[in-house]
């Protein structure tokens, strides 16, 4: 549900050329550089540290959490210096393992160290670098992908127009295409209505710290966007509802008469379903229903006729 323009810079250590030339020396190094229109990283790698010796193969780091409350010391020994207090959940990194019972960690500018009977290890999560590139349309152009890699800046508005008949505001493209899609529905006697449409960064805030209270932020994070990642920010994701109130914002919207409605004929007024029943992996949401995103008429209809799912998918073929 978001997308931002991410950027990097290129760090190099030059060394004098003649100097590595005079001692025999090979030159490595690293360096790092990324910018790209949808925010995927493209890394550089530059040989220029100079070693006099076959490089020291560092070890991986260990990726640990705090298990409970516990205190950083200046020494492997709980009777050492406490450096400062660590909170229970607290992700941590360590290039040295616990054989002597402490793991040595740096936090919050301090590194020192801490018993390995308070943390835990955790599995390396995948890294961006290691998604598919996606070669969607440029920023803020109608299908841009919005999502948890892909932000919007918190400052970010649409032009937005009324929804007919709601308080509810969208693109004006958008409105057009849903009054359309709603009158198209009305003839064959189903009423389809907004519930909720464009949502700032603000309200997006404020909703996610409501669902993280109640769920906990990992199973609010399925459920509802973190703010600069909602697609609603962009005034042109709208949640379908039935006119009885029955299903509102659930997955038995799917099989109300509504529901089975708008899921075939979305396409045909530009509308996608945004998060479809097995793409969790891929979207980074929970199955919705009753979440259709405007792309309009030309990509709606290609995805329709390729039978492509996630705007994901579409741009990663």
């Amino acid at each position: 549900m978001s997308y931002e323009k991410k950027s990097g810079s290129l760090h190099v250590l030059a060394i004098a050329a003649s100097l590595a030339v005079a001692a025999g020396i090979v030159a490595t190094g690293l360096g790092n550089a990324q910018a790209t229109p949808l925010g995927n990283s493209a890394g550089a790698w530059v040989q220029l540290a100079v070693q006099a010796a076959p490089p020291e193969v560092k070890k991986p780091s260990l990726n640990l959490k705090a298990t409970s409350s516990t205190k950083l010391h200046a020494r492997g020994s709980a009777k050492a210096k406490v450096l400062l207090r660590i909170s229970k959940g607290t992700a941590l990194k360590s290039m040295q393992d616990s054989k002597s019972g402490w793991y040595k960690v740096t936090y919050k500018g301090k590194t020192g160290y801490i018993s390995n009977r308070y943390v835990k290890t955790v599995a390396t999560k995948s890294t961006d670098a290691a998604k598919p590139p996606l070669k969607a349309p440029p920023r803020y152009e109608l299908g841009f992908v919005v999502n948890k890699d892909h932000k919007l800046s918190p400052s970010y508005k649409p032009a937005l127009k009324t929804i007919p008949g709601t308080s509810k505001q969208m693109t004006p493209q958008a409105v057009a295409a849903f009054d359309r899609m709603r009158k198209a529905a009305m003839k064959d006697r189903i009423s389809l209505t907004a519930v909720s449409a464009y949502r700032s960064y603000a309200r997006q805030k404020t909703l996610f710290a409501s669902y993280s209270r109640q769920l906990g932020v990992k199973e609010a994070a399925r459920v509802s966007a973190r703010p600069g990642t909602s697609e609603h920010q962009t005034g042109l994701a709208i949640d379908v509802g039935t006119s009885s109130g029955r299903c509102v914002i659930s997955k038995c919207f799917a099989n109300t008469r509504e529901g089975k409605w708008v899921a075939k004929h979305a396409h045909e007024y530009g509308f996608i379903m945004r998060y479809p029943k097995g793409t969790e992996k891929i979207t980074g949401y929970d199955y919705e229903p009753w979440h259709f995103r405007y792309v309009g008429p030309v990509i709606a209809k290609d995805m329709h006729n390729k039978k492509v799912v996630t705007l994901e998918k579409y741009y990663t073929r």
